[in-house]
């Protein structure tokens, strides 16, 4: 029997932080789902939660079950018409403030289509892979979710056009950094409202907005409808490491109360 599993109906509530001062408790809870009375369906409850000295915080629940089969290897592919050596890739990423250590620096073999939104590429499992205490290391998994850039740039690294561009201007023409981030992202909206009920006069600090994806879904769940009246916080301030991306965010959010 492979280590093969499937879920369903999963909800993401809180991300967990882990820290170095202290060890994180925390519990997951498996139970049968149950169809009528008598009978268990064959897809398990589960949540996941921390404990954080006073309190405990559920980050996500769904539903999961085993898988009885072996999963298929996967096929291989063709590469794609452009070719993006990895030390060139993750030295363009570099350039965008994205500094991938060793480990995270898995993706190989990265190609991609010049017409349609499409890549291909190769993950590395990291040395500890084996050993490690899950079925998909966190190293893996990350690289999965960044071929979706290469796949939204096509993966250009050069400047292109008759006006040089550098990395950064490249990634937010047409929207391409805003689409990634949407694509990838989470709605926080929902929790952030539930803050405010604890906490009216709520301050709001988002450090590393980017492109503003994040910021516009919250701020326009913290909205009234219309945006007529009062928004549910008393302030909003967004940040980011790269100033680049002041200038389009601003503008994104200009009719929004920050």
């Amino acid at each position: 029997m492979g280590k093969a599993y499937s879920l369903r109906h999963v909800v993401a509530h809180i991300a967990l932080v882990p820290t170095d001062v202290k060890p994180t408790e925390m519990v997951t809870n498996l139970r049968p789902h149950r169809l009528t009375d008598l009978s268990n369906s064959e897809w398990w409850d589960f949540s996941i939660s921390s404990y954080t000295g006073s309190a405990w915080i559920k980050h996500c629940h769904g539903q999961v079950k085993s898988e009885q089969t072996t999963l298929s290897d996967s096929k291989s592919m063709d590469a794609l018409p452009r070719t993006i050596p990895e030390t060139k890739w993750y030295k363009f990423t570099e350039a965008l403030g994205l500094n991938y250590g060793p480990q995270f620096q898995g993706l190989t073999g990265i190609s991609s289509s010049v017409t349609t939104k499409e890549a291909r590429g190769q993950i590395a499992l990291p040395e500890n892979q084996p050993d490690a205490p899950f079925l998909s290391h966190p190293c893996s998994l990350d690289s999965s979710f960044r071929i979706l850039l290469v796949a939204l740039t096509n993966g250009c690294t050069e400047s292109f056009g008759p006006c040089a561009t550098d990395q950064l201007e490249l990634l937010l023409q047409n929207g391409v950094l805003a689409e990634m981030y949407n694509t990838t992202g989470m709605g926080f909206g929902p929790f952030v409202c539930a803050l405010y009920n604890k906490k009216s006069s709520l301050r709001i600090l988002e450090i590393g907005a980017g492109t503003g994806g994040a910021t516009g879904t919250i701020l326009s769940d913290l909205l009234p409808a219309g945006f007529q009246g009062n928004p549910l916080y008393s302030v909003y301030i967004f940040t980011d490491i790269s100033a680049g991306f002041f200038p389009q965010t601003t503008e994104k959010l200009g009719m929004l109360p920050t």
